[in-house]
């Protein structure tokens, strides 16, 4: 039977599979080793076990709840990309087969923890490359390497840089050329083989679009899977699909309104001033949506001659003067997302999430 539960967040497990072997087709073509990043759909188990569908034998995740969602669904390997501290030591090395580091400290108790259960952790030592986030400064690289190395029970995979996330750096060529003489040098000074190169995310992509090969043999993904663009312009990627995920909600109000508020005004429930333009009279509708839901500046209406107006914690307006079919009490209004949209429709229990 139809769901008719509202606000839905609707999956296409099937565009979802085909996004992810066109973008590994694509990546495979340069050298370069595609891992799934699930985040932005909390590891949903639809979501990955499309994945695994499609071929994949590893995602990643920044969260450990999410990480045990994989390990209690599928036999597959788990990254964690969001660096532990030291009191998560236990959960990260039964849950994550990799992790992302770039402190001592924490590298230490993992490796310890590794080590009574006789095990090894795989683990990508992030680098500061200048978006300033995560990652160890490039001068202290070797020395960090080296006292690594020592740690009993870790095992160096790779090298890792993180951009465009915090900072907005876009991974440049020259960027990356730089990447991969640090991992040169590290290689040549510490005497050891770093079979990884990890140098970034769905914010790499317009290098390979254009025929531009990037010194880097591994990538991590979730925007150019999910949504289907690459995240530095954002434009669409050839041949993959931008509609695995379509956010509905249901009309609860029409009504013709002015366009301007009438009275005394003030901040608004989020502390924001609001502006307001004067079309005269509209023809205005209410979803069942809001902002405890999705990111506003995130949401786009499928159809033309829609217009979202704004939000408060639990309706969205729109104005639907021009919309080519009439708004009723009772209808369905679909809705794109971008990345950020996506992730908080996925993240509030409000939004029912729907197989297609």
């Amino acid at each position: 039977m139809q769901n008719t539960d509202f606000p839905r967040l609707n999956i296409n497990p099937s565009k979802l599979k085909h996004n992810y072997q066109n973008l590994k087709r694509i990546c495979n073509s340069f050298g370069i080793e595609l891992m799934p990043i699930t985040k932005v759909a909390l590891s949903y188990p639809v979501v990955v076990g499309a994945l695994v569908e499609a071929g994949t034998t590893v995602v990643g995740d920044s969260r450990l709840l999410n990480l045990q969602r994989v390990k209690d669904n599928f036999s597959i390997k788990t990254a964690l990309i969001r660096m532990p501290s030291p009191s998560v030591a236990e959960k990260v090395i039964n849950l994550a087969d990799i992790s992302m580091n770039s402190e001592i400290s924490t590298l230490k108790v993992l490796g310890e923890v590794a080590s009574k259960k006789g095990m090894v952790h795989q683990t990508m030592i992030m680098v500061e490359m200048g978006d300033l986030r995560e990652g160890v400064p490039q001068e202290e690289l070797i020395p960090f390497i080296s006292e690594a190395l020592k740690i009993k029970g870790i095992e160096i995979i790779g090298l890792g840089c993180n951009l465009t996330c915090y900072g907005g750096v876009i991974p440049t060529l020259t960027k990356m050329e730089k990447f991969y003489s640090l991992k040169r040098r590290v290689e040549k000074v510490c005497g050891v083989q770093i079979p990884y190169l990890s140098g970034g995310s769905s914010n790499l992509i317009h290098h390979l679009l254009k025929g531009v090969k990037i010194p880097v043999n591994h990538m991590r993904v979730g925007e150019g899977i999910f949504l289907g663009v690459e995240s530095v312009t954002p434009q669409p990627i050839p041949g993959s699909y931008q509609d695995v995920f379509v956010l509905e909600a249901e009309v609860i109000e029409v009504k013709r309104k002015p366009s301007i508020p009438r009275g005394r005004r003030t901040l608004n429930a989020f502390d924001e001033v609001t502006h307001f333009k004067d079309y005269g009279i509209r023809t205005r509708a209410l979803l069942s949506l809001g902002r405890q839901d999705i990111m506003l500046s995130g949401l786009k209406p499928v159809e033309t001659g829609v217009t979202i107006l704004g939000a408060s914690s639990d309706h969205l307006v729109l104005d639907v003067e021009d919309r080519n079919t009439e708004t009723r009490v009772g209808g369905i209004i679909a809705l794109k997302m971008n990345y950020g949209a996506l992730l908080q429709a996925m993240t509030s229990p409000f939004v029912v999430k729907v197989a297609t």
